[in-house]
């Protein structure tokens, strides 16, 4: 399109912006207003969790859509990834129900899976109780309660049966991490994968220090083209190139 990668990227970035923007606010009216799903949330903390899950959701269509030179293409199969993934996580929760956090950790590397791990601790603080010191809250996700990570069905302390829970604030970091760790993905995968167009880069290239640190190369001085350029040796130069299309020079 005669765009630089960065621009190219930074347009659709800008675009699912516009309309994730739109999303995030309508779900948020709605769940924390119109039906007050999630009334007791700090909207703040609700938000971040929305924002989180739609950042994760366009940076896993970047990764998928360097593998696909047409756009169309990359949009349906990005699409499909995410419903399979989205399943994925679904599926997971009974699963992961007991295991030990590694596990939860290691679940959470996956794309969707520490969003449904979000969105369960806010519904689960939404409808369970915390208690502490003789005394059970029901006060919905908070600042308060962010870490909490055992619940409580009725209130009661002791509690005679607590709920163990992945806590909201343990998975608000992992979609934060995520969110880094995609972006990265992304990056690396654009720059390694040959494409249609451009030269691939080495596994490596971003632990090269000429890539971390470049430097201007100097003008290359006439009657040198048989020196090396990038660490390869110039085969061929053309110069003075001219072309003619009826009366009128191109070049």
């Amino acid at each position: 399109y005669g765009l630089t990668p960065f621009m190219y990227w930074a347009s659709w970035a800008g675009y699912f912006v516009l309309i994730s923007a739109v999303c995030i606010t309508v779900i948020s009216l709605m769940l924390l207003a119109v039906a007050p799903v999630v009334s007791r949330a700090n909207p703040l903390l609700f938000v971040c969790v929305l924002v989180a899950s739609y950042m994760q959701q366009f940076e896993f269509a970047a990764i998928v859509a360097v593998f696909f030179d047409k756009v169309q293409n990359a949009s349906a199969m990005a699409s499909f990834m995410n419903l399979i993934v989205a399943f994925l996580a679904a599926a997971m929760q009974g699963w992961l129900r007991g295991k030990s956090k590694v596990i939860w950790y290691l679940a959470g590397l996956l794309p969707t899976i520490n969003v449904y791990n979000g969105v369960a601790a806010t519904l689960w603080l939404e409808s369970l109780y915390v208690c502490e010191g003789g005394r059970c809250h029901e006060l919905g996700l908070s600042f308060d309660n962010l870490w909490a990570s055992s619940l409580c069905p009725v209130a009661q302390d002791p509690c005679p049966q607590p709920v163990e829970v992945f806590s909201a604030g343990e998975s608000i970091l992992m979609m934060l991490f995520d969110v880094a760790l995609y972006a990265f993905l992304a990056w690396w995968l654009d720059n390694v994968w040959q494409g249609e167009f451009g030269t691939a880069k080495p596994l490596t290239f971003c632990l090269d220090p000429a890539f971390m640190c470049p430097r201007r190369r100097p003008p290359a001085v006439q009657g040198e083209a048989h020196l090396d350029v990038n660490g390869r040796t110039v085969a061929m130069s053309i110069r003075n190139l001219r072309k003619v299309f009826g009366r009128k020079v191109a070049v």
